[in-house]
């Protein structure tokens, strides 16, 4: 599921849940308008708005005998325009006592899922203290994408190993990681090409993952780059590098 952005500051605000996106309105009026013009409306319920300072990430994973582990909470950063994940870095920001209520928060979420596999349970961190669930997915996610390089056992691994019934790796950090998207330009359409890719490939700690698809255009990914370092600080900063070195166009 995807969220739309509060569209209001009012302290009373309506949900409207449609396919696969989670809308919220200003008013019970403007969501049944909007619903007028979707194909099927799943929820619409009062909500209380909030303050978000930050959006994190936990992947849970759990096997059929029941053992459960989760990779270390990831942050995001947003595109400003495009309402996507621009940024996942690792370690978080957040002290340990919020760590930990993020992943008990998750443990919870896949317990109650019943999960096997993976879950990638998305978090709003508020102004107060509070940890919300936002968007849950039962797979491997973007948001898990630096574990290849960052930690022992990746989420792929991590995954095969939890369907299988296996024990489950370690899932502690090796160095921090930051992983970049890398999505089609603006005003690019059609048969894709990675401008700036082959210069990139020397560079030490920056690793590269293309998708394979054939098409790209505006804001989709298509792959992306992670960056590992001793400190995040530094992998952020040759993360947005690396990102802005490949332009992502069309023929």
């Amino acid at each position: 599921m995807s969220i739309c952005r509060i569209l209001s500051s009012s302290p009373s605000t309506f949900v409207l849940m449609a396919r696969t996106t989670l809308c919220i309105f200003p008013s019970v009026l403007e969501a049944s308008r909007a619903h007028s013009r979707t194909v099927a409306m799943v929820l619409v319920v009062p909500m209380h708005t909030t303050t978000m300072v930050l959006e994190v990430s936990v992947i849970v994973a759990r096997n059929e005998s029941g053992e459960v582990k989760t990779f270390p909470v990831a942050d995001q950063e947003f595109h400003p325009t495009a309402n996507q994940v621009e940024y996942v870095l690792c370690p978080t920001v957040l002290d340990e006592a919020m760590q930990q209520k993020a992943n008990d928060i998750a443990i919870r979420t896949a317990e109650a899922y019943d999960i096997c596999g993976l879950l990638a349970v998305e978090l709003f961190v508020t102004a107060d203290g509070e940890i919300l669930v936002n968007e849950v997915a039962p797979r491997p996610h973007n948001s898990g994408h630096h574990t290849i390089e960052a930690c022992y056992t990746s989420q792929f691994e991590q995954h095969v190993r939890a369907v299988l019934d296996l024990p489950l790796g370690s899932t502690e950090l090796k160095v921090a990681g930051v992983m970049a998207n890398l999505v089609g330009a603006e005003g690019h359409s059609g048969d894709v090409v990675y401008q700036g890719y082959d210069e990139l490939l020397g560079e030490p700690g920056v690793n590269i993952h293309i998708y394979g698809k054939a098409q790209t255009r505006p804001f989709r990914k298509m792959g992306h780059v992670t960056v590992v370092a001793k400190d995040r600080d530094e992998a952020r900063k040759r993360a947005e590098w690396a990102k802005n070195s490949i332009l992502v166009k069309s023929k």
